[in-house]
């Protein structure tokens, strides 16, 4: 039995990722790979990073140790926080598992994007306009060498260093650069990559759904229509203003500053060999910057969002309620 373990990173497709695995189980299953379902509602395997970080095995690592010991030829876990954890945390992990036939596959992106994305993050997960008003002004105005955020995008990828210790020949490393993906599609080339290439075929036909990252205004349009409730239709309203053109990321708003001194520090201190072939980015060149615009701008434009969202819900309610009133049964 053979054992894939996929470890993120963050912002590298891990949802895209687990969301195959859970629509193809059958699939899956029926080439003799196990993708399980060890937490109800949850298509990922995020509790077993829970469980480790706790030092107690819990209902998690009891299911997972069941399905080991069902033995099916190839067994995938996916969780992209097992990135976070430390040293002795990813110890911890090999000494439970206890598998010697044991892989380890991870995607990581340029410093300069993880800057980016992490910052859209930021932003995204404001509960307040204080708040978002706070990361915003943050991003644009504190300098590249006190902006803490610029050494976390650097150092990002040393969780590398963290498993290739425990598993010195086993790890598998790949770029989130669609350029270098198998048929530039990430699922495929996850499979293609841990050798699975049956399943491959098998799923092409796949619809998978690639996220989407809205502009500044659309993201705090979303903020404003779901703080502090409806937390289910966040994701919903974030992906439907993603899909309008108008409301999507054009390009890099961070500094060409901050974002190069991220991509410098990272090639200095993050010298580590991967495999026999170094990864490498197409594009060398760190975007050119299209600038963070006005925060009262951002405002503006979030507002008209808004309006316009409350306007086509009422009308869909309007809609539904006229349905609802005609195909009820007539009263005397």
């Amino acid at each position: 039995m053979k054992i894939y373990i996929h470890i993120g990173s963050d912002k590298t497709g891990s949802t895209a990722i687990q969301a195959a695995l859970s629509e193809n189980q059958a699939v899956l299953r029926s080439q003799g790979i196990e993708y399980p379902v060890l937490l109800k509602q949850e298509n990922h395997h995020e509790c077993l990073f829970r469980e480790i970080r706790s030092g107690k095995k819990g209902k998690c690592w009891a299911e997972l140790e069941r399905v080991i010991s069902s033995q099916p030829e190839h067994l995938i876990i996916s969780a992209e926080a097992l990135c976070s954890l430390k040293a002795s945390e990813v110890a911890l992990f090999k000494k439970w598992l206890n598998h010697s036939d044991t892989y380890v596959i991870a995607y990581i992106r340029r410093a300069d994007e993880y800057l980016e994305s992490g910052t859209m993050q930021r932003l995204k997960s404001a509960k307040s306009y204080a708040a978002f008003r706070w990361q915003y002004l943050a991003a644009k105005y504190i300098p590249t060498i006190f902006d803490p955020y610029v050494y976390h995008a650097a150092f990002k990828t040393l969780f590398i260093k963290r498993w290739k210790k425990e598993y010195p020949n086993n790890i598998i490393v790949r770029p989130y650069d669609k350029s270098q993906w198998d048929s530039q599609n990430l699922i495929l080339d996850f499979f293609s990559s841990l050798g699975l290439t049956k399943t491959q075929n098998s799923i092409r036909a796949s619809k998978i759904t690639r996220n989407v990252t809205p502009s500044i205004a659309g993201i705090y349009a979303t903020s404003i229509l779901t703080r502090n409730k409806f937390f289910g239709l966040r994701y919903q309203l974030s992906q439907r203003l993603a899909e309008a053109p108008q409301h999507q990321k054009k390009g890099a708003f961070l500094s060409w500053n901050k974002r190069a001194s991220a991509r410098l520090i990272s090639r200095v201190y993050n010298c580590f060999t991967i495999s026999s072939r170094q990864i490498t980015f197409s594009s060398e060149r760190t975007p050119r910057s299209l600038g963070l615009p006005r925060l009262s701008d951002v405002i503006t434009t979030s507002e008209d969002i808004v309006a316009n969202q409350l306007a086509e819900i009422n009308k869909r309610c309007i809609n539904l309620r006229q349905k609802l009133n005609n195909s009820s049964p007539a009263h005397n």
